[in-house]
């Protein structure tokens, strides 16, 4: 499989995924992860991983996998809009340690971090209209000009 099918696969789905089913579904999929034919980018199998399984991810400043393969660049990198999440706010689960981040709790409240993947919309929009694919209001994470945006049935 390679990280295009995953995205398509959980979009297809409506799946949404909480950091700790993310680190999950993370290390049952990299063993059986392939690089795509003429890849685009310069990332690590690793990092196009992270980057499909982020993309559905309910908590954009959760690090859920500090070993992103390029040295905890990616996770630096990440940004939404073309707004980097940087390092403030950002945190990482328990059982995931990394040198540049948060290896607690979030230290800033959920009131103070902006809804930078528009789960908002995303939600609303579900509450409109359940048989509509929703998840096309999701902003997807950028690392190094790297998205792992869905196709679109």
């Amino acid at each position: 499989i390679t990280y295009k099918d995953v995205a398509n696969y959980l979009f297809k789905n409506k799946v949404l995924l909480t950091p700790t089913q993310a680190s999950g579904l993370f290390q049952q999929l990299l063993p059986k992860l392939v690089d795509l034919q003429a890849p685009s980018h310069n990332l690590c199998l690793r990092a196009q991983l992270i980057m499909a399984l982020h993309t559905f991810c309910l908590e954009p400043y959760a690090i859920w996998e500090a070993d992103d393969g390029q040295d905890e660049c990616v996770w630096y990198n990440m940004m939404y809009s073309a707004e980097n999440l940087g390092t403030g706010g950002r945190f990482c689960i328990p059982g995931q340690r990394a040198k540049e981040f948060h290896n607690h709790s979030p230290s800033s409240s959920a009131q103070d971090k902006q809804d930078v993947s528009n789960l908002r919309g995303v939600l609303q929009a579900r509450r409109e209209n359940s048989q509509q694919q929703f998840l096309e209001a999701l902003v997807p994470p950028t690392s190094y000009g790297f998205s792992a945006k869905p196709n679109k049935p």
